[in-house]
Formats: structure tokens, sequence, C-alpha cells
């Protein structure tokens, strides 16, 4: 797990069980949160936020699941849930109060 934060009041959550799991959190702003949970092996998630406020969760349990989350802007937020094997998600969210759900599962 990786997590690089600049500027204020920026949190960040990651939870990882399994093998081989990645996770990248980069934030720079004011008060941007993530949380990033992993369950399995060979699951990656890259959150990169700019702004302020911007709020993301990912959710991976199984196997080779690919998340990408980029927001950049204010008061955006992203749900991304991944159940299964070799699922990819990518998220863009430029702008001011966008809002995203993403949910797969399957094998």
């Amino acid at each position: 797990s990786d997590v690089d934060q600049d500027g204020a009041g920026n949190g960040s959550l990651t939870a990882q069980v399994g093998f081989f799991n990645l996770s990248e959190v980069d934030q720079n702003g004011t008060g941007n949160g993530s949380i990033v949970g992993q369950l399995g092996v060979g699951n990656d998630s890259k959150v990169t936020q700019d702004g302020s406020f911007n709020g993301s969760a990912v959710g991976q349990a199984g196997a080779g699941n690919v998340s990408i989350v980029t927001q950049n802007g204010l008061g955006n937020g992203s749900l991304v849930g991944q159940l299964g094997t070799t699922h990819t998600s990518d998220v863009k969210q430029t702008g001011t109060g966008n809002a995203s759900v993403v949910l797969q599962a399957g094998f």
C-alpha cells in the first residue's frame, strides 16, 4: 500500500487481506477522503484525488480485479465494488458534485 497526501485534512484508510494486492492513493488538496478494502489475490487499486472534498470507496474481493478512480474538482463521490475475478473499472470525474457507483460481480 502506498499513500501520498499533499494539502490539509485529507484522510485515507486501506485494509488488505491476502496476497499480492496493490493499493495506491494520491491526495492533493483539502478534505479528500479515500477508503480501500482488498480481499484475495492480485487485486489492484489506484485512487487519485485533486481538489477538495472528494470522496472515494473501493472494495475488491476475489482475484485480479483492477480499479482506477481519478477525481479532479470539488465534492465528487465514487463507489466501486468488485466481487469475483478479473473485473476492470476506470472512473474519471472532473468538475463539481459528480457521483458514480460501479458494481461488478461474477467470474
